[in-house]
């Protein structure tokens, strides 16, 4: 299995479900960062049980629309 690790910290690169803290380091952000996106439903996630998880392809969706959503912002 291979994985992801920027500074010694690892997410598999086949998970289906990412943990905030995963998300938080695919996008180099912070985990409290990505709560709150949760919280307020700007980045895609669902619960099972207490457990937030975010689904990854939903994330990878999510970064190209922000990115979409930039590109025409700027132009």
């Amino acid at each position: 299995m291979k994985t992801v690790s920027p500074t010694n910290k690892t997410v598999p690169q086949d998970a289906l479900l990412l943990t905030v803290k995963q998300a938080a380091i695919l996008l180099q952000i912070g985990k409290n960062r990505v709560y709150e996106m949760v919280e307020t439903r700007e980045m895609p996630s669902m619960r099972i049980g207490q457990k937030i998880l975010i689904p990854r392809v939903a994330l990878e969706q999510w970064v190209v629309e922000r990115l979409a959503l930039e590109i025409a912002l700027a132009a």
